[in-house]
Parts: structure tokens; C-alpha cells; sequence
């Protein structure tokens, strides 16, 4: 198992017990400090879900928490095969640590937005109906939050960006849908605006990380970007 492979199975599953795992996790100190971090977070978050004392919410958690690992499970296995074919370049300058990887240039940022959103097309046609409570829920693992309302959510899962964990979305908007990529473990030098033949995107920094945003030809961004700049809020720590 190479050190991808067992931090994205520490991710999804932080207590598995399968022995090419368990063999991995005690080669390193910070193997160890690396899956013991997930456990904990894990448990963070069943503690929290059973402290909620209205049972309509409680269902409601551990179903999206289902279908959030069981998506990011899914993405993360169609992208391994997709990058062997189109980036296997870029996979090879992983970092043993991977939560101390080299920051992307903002050149790299928009490159793997944009690559990002055409190979997950489809989400583009999906109505899961995701309320901005369900994307809260979401943004706390990372110290987020919106303020305000944000709308009917089309489509609402985790993604990955140069290795690094983030949160897809995609948002009804004037001409269409727009893709909003949240990644606060991604620190952005300055805002920017991006093109190619298909899709207009902005890359706008925030107190922690930074937001892609990526539309078609003609679509009003801007909207998107005052309505996160005044409405999502931080805690760094």
C-alpha cells in the first residue's frame, strides 16, 4: 500500500483493520499520528450526531455522513484511474506527508479546478435538493461556515484538488449551474480570473484557503463571489 492509498483509507475508514494497512500505519511515527488524528475526528463527529436530540436530525446526519464517504469513496477511485492517463506526472510529486505537501501555484490551481470540473461532468445535471444546512455541516469539519442562506444546492460532495481535501458543489445560476470548489487547505496568492473554450472561472482568496469558482461562457460569477466574500466566515486555529 503506497502512502496515497493509506491516507485516503485512513480517511474514509480511520479504523481499519486490514493488514496491509495496520502494516503501513507502523512504519512511520507520523503514520500513526496520521490515522489516530482521523479516528479521532471520527469520533468527534458521532459524538456530535448522537448529541442532537431531535431524531429527524440525527437520521439526517448519519445519512448524509454515508453518503458523503461513500461519494468522496467513488470520486477517489474513478480520479486514480483518470490521472494515471492524463497527470501521471503529477502524482508522482506527492509528498510522503500529506498534510505538509508544497503549496499549488495559482497557474497549477486553475489548471486542476478546470480538470477537475470536466471530469466530473455529470454533477453538473444533478438535483440532490442540499439545503445550506447540509453544507454547513460540511464546512464545520474544516472551522466553517455560511452566514445566510445560500439557496438550493444541486449537487454537494468532497473533492480533491492537488491532493488536497476540499468540498465540490454545484449552485443554480442565471444561465445555468456554476461549480463552486471550496478549499480551504489551498492558500491562493491573489484573486484571478481563468478561461478556456468551454468554461469562465475566478479564483478568489479567503481568510482560509480559497474558493474556485467555474461557470460556461457568459455566466455572471460575480454574484457568487460578493455573496461568499460577505456570508462565509472562518475560525483559524
Amino acid at each position: 500500500m503506497d502512502d496515497l492509498e493509506f491516507r485516503r483509507r485512513a480517511l474514509i475508514e480511520p479504523h481499519c483493520q486490514d493488514e496491509g494497512f495496520i502494516q503501513k500505519k507502523n512504519e512511520s511515527t507520523d503514520n500513526q499520528k496520521w490515522v489516530e488524528a482521523q479516528q479521532a475526528l471520527e469520533h468527534q463527529l458521532q459524538q456530535a450526531v448522537l448529541q442532537i436530540p431531535i431524531p429527524e436530525r440525527l437520521s439526517e446526519r448519519i445519512i448524509l455522513q454515508r453518503t458523503l464517504k461513500t461519494d468522496y469513496h467513488r470520486q477517489s477511485q474513478r480520479r486514480w484511474y483518470v490521472r494515471y492517463a492524463l497527470a501521471a506526472s503529477l502524482l508522482l510529486t506527492i509528498s510522503i506527508l500529506f498534510v505538509s505537501l508544497q503549496p499549488i501555484a495559482d497557474d497549477n490551481l486553475k489548471q486542476l479546478a478546470l480538470q477537475h470540473v470536466y471530469e466530473e461532468l455529470p454533477h453538473l445535471h444533478d438535483q440532490q435538493h442540499k439545503t445550506t444546512a447540509h453544507l454547513n455541516m460540511m464546512l464545520h469539519e474544516y472551522g466553517g461556515k455560511l452566514t445566510k442562506n445560500i439557496g438550493a444546492v444541486n449537487y454537494l460532495g468532497a473533492c480533491e484538488i492537488g491532493n488536497k481535501l476540499g468540498i465540490h458543489m454545484v449552485l443554480p445560476a442565471s444561465k445555468g449551474v456554476v461549480t463552486v470548489m471550496m478549499l480551504p487547505q489551498i492558500e491562493a496568492s491573489k484573486a484571478r480570473s481563468f478561461t478556456d473554450q468551454r468554461f469562465q472561472g475566478h479564483i478568489m482568496p479567503t481568510d482560509k484557503g480559497s474558493i474556485v469558482i467555474v461557470g460556461e461562457h457568459g455566466e455572471n460569477l460575480q454574484t457568487f463571489q460578493h455573496y461568499f466574500a460577505q456570508h462565509l466566515t472562518w475560525q483559524r486555529g
